[in-house]
């Protein structure tokens, strides 16, 4: 089991569609208020996309030629992330299994605010690294 910790950035003003000039309806500086926690929130999959820059530094995976993030099972989103939390990942080898020219290994994933018990994310990570013939 390994602990990486980061800081949420703050939240960047209104977002918008690549394809049209609709603004999206949430307006993320000014955010969502969610009941428990009367502040600015993260959205559940901004913070999921720090899943993988903070597994690269605890997964190290010696002499492959290449890497593929081949998807993530049961992902679940139990609690808000305030806005400029503290957050750490507890990442935890669950499956390595023999694929054609490498491996694919499965990484149970919790995502934390710094002094809370509650997870506000968890997930399996399902990676592919490939190594030379």
């Amino acid at each position: 089991m390994h602990l990486v910790t980061r800081g949420i950035p703050r939240l960047q003003p209104p977002l918008r569609r690549g394809c049209d000039s609709t603004t999206l309806a949430i307006r993320l500086k000014e955010g969502f208020q969610w009941e428990p926690a009367p502040t600015t929130i993260a959205h559940g999959y901004l913070t999921l996309s720090l899943l993988v820059p903070l597994l690269e530094e605890v997964l190290v995976i010696e002499n492959r030629t290449s890497s593929v993030n081949y998807g993530l099972d049961k992902v679940r989103f139990p609690a808000p992330v305030p806005s400029c939390s503290r957050v750490r990942l507890t990442a935890t080898l669950a499956e390595v299994t023999d694929v054609e020219s490498g491996v694919q290994v499965k990484v149970d994933c919790v995502f934390q605010i710094e002094d809370r018990e509650r997870p506000v994310w968890v997930a399996r990570a399902v990676l592919r690294h490939y190594f030379a013939a």
